[in-house]
C-alpha cells in the first residue's frame, strides 16, 4: 500500500490542484477496505458511492451529478466540498459531510 500511496503522491493533481483516486470494482470485492486503507495512507477522505442515492432502477450513474456539483466541482476550484449523507435505513438524508481539499504532497 506504501508503494502505491507513494506512486500517487508523484503524479500531478488531476482535478484542479488536487488529486482525484477512483476505486471501482463489483459487489463484495473488498473496495471499501481498500480504499479506507489507501485513503489512510495518502492523508485523504474517502467518499463512497453508498453515501448517495443510487436510483438502481436507472442504473448507477444517477448520482454522478450530485458527486460532480457538490465535490468535484468545489475541490476542482480548491474549495472545499461537501454533501448530505444519504440514510438507507430511513431512506432520507442525513446529515452534512465536509470535503475538504486534501493536503498537498
Amino acid at each position: 500500500m506504501i508503494d502505491l500511496a507513494s506512486r500517487i503522491t508523484g503524479l500531478a493533481p488531476s482535478c484542479g490542484p488536487v488529486r482525484l483516486v477512483a476505486v471501482d470494482g463489483p459487489a463484495g470485492s473488498g473496495k471499501t477496505t481498500f480504499a479506507g486503507r489507501l485513503g489512510a495512507e495518502l492523508g485523504c477522505q474517502v467518499i463512497h458511492s453508498d453515501d448517495f442515492p443510487v436510483p438502481w432502477e436507472e442504473g448507477p450513474g444517477g448520482w454522478f451529478h450530485l458527486l460532480e456539483s457538490q465535490v468535484l466541482r468545489p475541490l476542482q476550484h480548491g474549495r472545499p466540498g461537501g454533501f448530505r449523507r444519504y440514510d438507507w435505513v430511513r431512506g432520507a438524508y442525513a446529515e452534512q459531510v465536509a470535503v475538504p481539499p486534501a493536503r498537498r504532497w
